[in-house]
């Protein structure tokens, strides 16, 4: 069994206290993975874990534990009339659906019930589940994960993870990232490709990514170390820290320190207000506002260009005028970033 899951099944004796399990059961379910080229996860059953497979077929295993407030009978009646484990194949996509209860995929608000066991009016705590899927190499992700902890470490192929809240762990994977997430703590590394970062909020540290790393977030502190490609960072408040990057950078901040060291190209800042910090830049720094706090510029190969106020485009959105300037850099409208730069 793998060793993170493993460690996820502490989580529930710590959760329940002194609550003894009243009933724990395991399904799996298994599909030749041949001529499959995307895996769709649709789950809401709490933690969720992916790794490589070892085989050519994906397997699926969830864990369900009830504490002591269901009796066996109650347990099995819930399971019968509310759990989904449904893994099928539709051409070249497989799709994986699980959850525990009724669910809507089109209510936003994903109210679960259980049958004639309602545990919302019941007064039951909800079971606990772990869903953990092994994926052979060469199949791309499409993850929407509603509920709990995320770890994926070791696939090779693109993913795209959808998640409404709780931590996402993302490691070891051999493609481009495509990361949604409503909150949360988010930690990123050894990534081949692209990575893209739509956060809501939480703390989020991305490291050793082969290719380009654009980050949208809105609250939290930021950590980035040892990017290949170009670092486009919009950040509504909180720290940012960066080091190792290879090519160019920009970064857009409503507030917050930002610390830069060792970029090989040049570096750019739209700001708001904190303190600005830059070391070892192989070529320009640009700043284009600073609504405060202190400017320290230490071994720059290039020049040191301030400006009084960041270019805009013709919709007024803050556009960085020294790259890419035909780029569509609208943030997404599903999150709310709040950048307060003031012009005057």
């Amino acid at each position: 069994m793998n060793p993170l899951f493993r460690l996820c099944l502490l989580v529930p004796a710590v959760l329940l206290g002194n609550s003894a399990l009243a009933y724990t059961t395991v399904e799996n379910r298994s599909l030749d993975a041949g001529n499959i080229r995307d895996l769709v996860i649709r789950t809401y059953s709490g933690p969720l874990t992916i790794s490589r497979s070892d085989n050519d077929r994906i397997e699926v295993e969830v864990l369900i534990e009830f504490n002591n407030d269901w009796d066996d009978d109650e347990a099995r009646q819930a399971l019968s009339e509310g759990l989904v484990l449904d893994l099928e194949r539709r051409g070249s996509r497989a799709e994986l659906d699980s959850w525990v209860g009724d669910y809507d995929e089109n209510d936003d608000v994903s109210f679960f019930t259980w049958g004639l066991i309602d545990f919302f009016r019941s007064g039951k705590d909800r079971p606990y589940s772990h869903l953990e899927v092994k994926v052979p190499e060469g199949i791309d992700l499409r993850i929407n994960d509603y509920r709990g902890e995320v770890i994926i470490s070791g696939t090779r192929g693109d993913l795209e993870l959808r998640t409404g809240g709780g931590d996402a762990f993302i490691s070891n994977i051999d493609g481009d990232l495509d990361l949604q997430d409503g909150g949360g703590e988010i930690a990123v590394s050894e990534v081949t490709g692209d990575v893209e970062i739509r956060d809501g909020g939480g703390s989020l540290e991305v490291e050793k990514v082969g290719g380009r790393l654009t980050i949208h977030d809105g609250g939290g502190s930021i950590e980035v170390a040892n990017v290949g490609g170009h670092l486009d960072i919009r950040d509504g408040g909180g720290s940012i820290r960066v080091r190792d990057i290879d090519s160019d950078g920009e970064i857009y901040d409503g507030s917050g320190e930002i610390t830069v060291s060792r970029v090989k190209g040049s570096i750019s800042f739209t700001d708001g207000g904190g303190g600005i910090n830059v070391s070892d830049v192989g070529k320009d720094v640009i700043v284009y506002r600073r609504g405060g706090g202190s400017f320290n510029v230490r071994n720059v190969q290039g020049e040191v260009i301030e400006a009084a106020s960041a270019p805009r485009d013709t919709r007024g959105n803050y556009r960085n005028r020294y790259w890419n300037w035909d780029r569509d850099t609208d943030i997404d409208e599903d999150i709310d970033i709040d950048v307060d730069i003031d012009d005057d």
